[in-house]
């Protein structure tokens, strides 16, 4: 069977960034991925879950997708056999998140204007 690795990461990585919004799925979510692939993946949803909510971009959950997208596009390209691993992750996640109470959604303070000062170039 052919893999296209990187809409097979595009999925996960969209399921990775849903996560971080629900307890119960971030949590099994973390656990699974410092099995399957390494502390240092576990590590790094962590540390998308604190800039998710951290941020006042109204899109912070669509560039955490961004940055997951490529680091599996990257992992996938590096190490192939792990293709039915992600795929089993992504089914598993669907279901949770599917399950899961309404997921938690970090609170954004609206965007300030900006004011552009043309006499500034710094």
């Amino acid at each position: 069977m052919v893999v296209h690795h990187p809409r097979l990461a595009w999925d996960a990585a969209r399921l990775f960034a849903a996560s971080l919004e629900s307890e119960p799925v971030y949590g099994w979510l973390g656990g699974e991925l410092g099995r399957v692939f390494g502390p240092a993946y576990a590590g790094a949803l962590a540390e998308s879950r604190a800039r998710l909510w951290a941020s006042e971009r109204p899109d912070a959950r669509q560039v955490e997708a961004g940055l997951w997208r490529a680091r599996l596009d990257d992992l996938l390209d590096a190490h192939p056999e792990l293709v039915p691993a992600v795929r089993d992750l992504i089914g598993a996640g669907l279901v949770r998140l599917a399950q899961a109470p309404p997921p938690l959604v970090p609170v954004r303070a609206p965007a300030a204007p900006r004011v552009i000062e043309l006499g500034r170039l710094d």
